[in-house]
């Protein structure tokens, strides 16, 4: 019997939702029959009048910690979480400068990625150590005439410190905004941009436990895309399925 962990985001009554850590076990048969086993419910901030803040679980590490947002109360905005067994719901501390935090994956050490709203800078990504309770963010680029672009974003992180998503690259005023995906070594400091690719945007959404393997989604949009696969040989698109107008890679394994 092969067992995996997959995590999954369920509405619960009318406007509470709740993130599941599921077990799932399979025979390996032809008509395999599965069983899942809720071993853990999380739940939004008690809002007031019977009402929990909606909640939506993004990341998960091996030990089922779990990284993700939930609305804060009254206010259309987010707060970033981590959960674990021991510690239950942790909300991430924000300053007021920040009005909206947004958590998106948690490796084995406990590190939380994630990005920023950023009064007047917009979205910046974000790496989180809960022992230091310390916030570094993705180093900004320079657009060669003093100005930094700080909007970026970090959508995953694996167990050595390998962090990835975009940052902006385009040059202030201009619209819509350039991004590149981007590979960020969180112990060093060193940004790799990958470049835009098939253009003109990317965004890295997953990477390898050996950082061997990056991948995410190159094109105008998320929804107009091609996903790739970049790895030190260089890069590779993956075509659309057949009939299908778009395609996206968010994880990778090893294998």
């Amino acid at each position: 019997m092969r067992t995996r962990h997959a995590r999954t985001a369920m509405r619960h009554a009318a406007a509470i939702f709740t993130t599941l850590c599921l077990a799932l076990a399979c025979q390996p048969s032809a008509h395999a029959q599965c069983q899942y086993e809720v071993t853990a419910i999380i739940q939004g901030p008690h809002c007031g009048f019977g009402f929990f803040a909606p909640l939506v679980g993004r990341g998960m590490n091996s030990h089922g910690h779990v990284a993700g947002s939930h609305f804060q109360c009254g206010v259309s905005a987010d707060e970033a979480f981590y959960w674990t067994p021991d510690t239950g719901l942790i909300t991430l501390p924000r300053s007021e400068d920040i009005f909206s935090a947004v958590a998106t994956d948690i490796n084995d050490s406990g590190l939380v990625v994630g990005r920023h709203l950023i009064i007047g800078d917009g979205w910046t990504g974000f790496v989180y150590n809960p022992r230091t309770r310390a916030f570094t963010y993705l180093p900004p680029l320079h657009d060669g005439h003093g100005q930094m672009q700080t909007v970026s974003t970090i959508n995953a992180i694996n167990n050595d410190g390998l962090a990835v998503g975009s940052r902006v690259i385009s040059k202030p005023g201009v619209v819509p905004a350039v991004s590149n995906a981007v590979i960020w070594d969180t112990n060093t400091g060193e940004v790799i941009d990958l470049g835009v690719m098939n253009g003109p945007n990317s965004t890295a959404r997953g990477i390898s436990s050996c950082g061997t393997y990056t991948v995410g989604w190159t094109g105008p949009h998320e929804m107009a895309s091609r996903a790739f696969v970049y790895t030190n040989c260089g890069l590779t698109l993956l075509d659309h399925v057949p009939g299908g107008d778009t395609s996206d890679a968010s994880a990778v394994s090893e294998d």
